[in-house]
């Protein structure tokens, strides 16, 4: 399979967990259609997600300009995402409580606990199953191993860590 056919199964998985998280954690998830709190300008992304956006949404592209600067380039003016099945990564996992864990010099292991302000629990993080929490680290690995598969795929090898910024992919 060719990496832009496996990232449409990661982004399968990913929402088959952030759906369950969501529900899981509905008590206190607050986001709904039209909620953009976290969907702020300057996002970048691997090129295969990229070249995702630009193979699935040519005619979004080219029919629409990118909003104003401080806001994703591709809300609606009801603040809604032009192209919500095309989504990066990131915004699939955007307003679940996230947890993920450091290093410190020591080599101790310190757990970081977050989420969005919107859905703050009444209950504190801290005090929150870690069932509940959206775990970082095993899909960013995924997602960086199909970056890799996609510049060897086109000869691109240098471009590894390559970022583009959403805005530029309207750029011609």
């Amino acid at each position: 399979m060719t990496a832009l056919e496996n990232l449409q199964l990661f982004y399968k998985q990913v929402d088959t967990l952030a759906n369950h998280l969501t529900k899981e954690n509905s008590d206190f998830i607050n986001c709904k259609q039209g909620c953009s709190d976290c969907c702020i300008d300057e996002i970048t992304v691997f090129t295969i997600e990229a070249k995702n956006i630009k193979c699935n949404e040519k005619k979004f592209l080219s029919n629409n300009t990118p909003t104003i600067k401080g806001k994703c380039v591709f809300l609606s003016k009801n603040n809604e995402c032009g192209i919500y099945k095309n989504r990066p990564y990131v915004c699939r996992t955007q307003g679940l409580p996230l947890r993920w864990f450091d290093e410190l010099e020591t080599g101790e292991l310190i757990e970081y606990r977050d989420i969005c302000p919107v859905n703050e629990p009444e209950e504190k993080l801290v005090n929150l199953s870690s069932e509940k929490f959206y775990l970082i680290g095993s899909f960013e690995t995924q997602l960086q191993n199909l970056q890799k598969q996609y510049c060897d795929e086109i000869n691109k090898k240098e471009n590894y860590f390559e970022r583009i910024k959403l805005r530029d992919l309207f750029k011609k």
